[in-house]
């Protein structure tokens, strides 16, 4: 039984479309424990094709590890602030990770420098990149949602509606709904058309305390 501090995991995809679920929670066993990093470990992502084990720390690094035995991959040094809120890409080409105000994206095909994205006055909490892995979502405490162009990293537009600070966002398997919710006085969940950034629903005054972060949500 976890005694600690228990931080949002992500769990493997087949294509993005089936998770990896034990059958049973009664019948999941520990296979491995992996270590190495110095610190807390603050976020997960697992790579589509569920080989890769990708984490982030306040170590300020990323490591890579490979899930079947756990031996480190990669490890991904040189942060000035700690990384968080781990995504990669429905391809498997891409990762981004948020470090405080701004977030990087990397190539993992080319091993290229990142890419930074600048434009939030608050740190980044949460972010999202679309199945077809062309556009990345962010939110923040300074109540904004912005929108990235991921392979330009030019900014597609700005979500200024939420009253307070944004907890999280997510973007439907389709590509087609970008859902952002906030905390504070707002607590609100609203749903916007992607590719105009129209809002399409609220849903107001949630709980006082919000389940975090937002799951990719399935579309009729």
């Amino acid at each position: 039984m976890a005694t600690g501090i228990v931080y949002p995991l992500t769990l493997g995809r087949s294509h993005y479309q089936q998770p990896l679920l034990a059958q049973s929670w009664q019948e999941a066993q520990l296979t491995q424990v992996i270590s190495g990093h110095r610190s807390d470990v603050n976020s997960l992502a697992i790579s589509p094709d569920s080989k890769t084990l990708i984490s982030s720390s306040k170590d300020k690094t990323i490591k890579f590890w490979n899930l079947r035995d756990g031996r480190l991959q990669r490890t991904i040094k040189g942060f000035t602030r700690t990384p968080s809120a781990l995504v990669i890409s429905a391809d498997g080409k891409r990762l981004a990770a948020a470090t405080e105000r701004q977030i990087n994206i990397w190539n993992l095909e080319t091993g290229a420098p990142p890419r930074t994205l600048k434009g939030h006055t608050g740190i980044v909490r949460s972010i999202a990149i679309s199945p077809d892995g062309k556009i990345l979502v962010s939110g923040s405490p300074d109540k904004t949602v912005m929108v990235w162009d991921v392979l330009t990293g030019q900014s597609l537009g700005t979500i200024t509606e939420h009253s307070d600070w944004v907890t999280a966002v997510a973007i439907s398997p389709d590509g087609k709904h970008l859902v952002s919710a906030s905390g504070g006085s707002d607590r609100s969940i609203k749903i916007w058309d992607l590719s105009s950034l129209e809002l399409r629903q609220t849903i107001s005054k949630q709980p006082r305390f919000m389940i975090l972060p937002l799951v990719k949500i399935a579309t009729s």
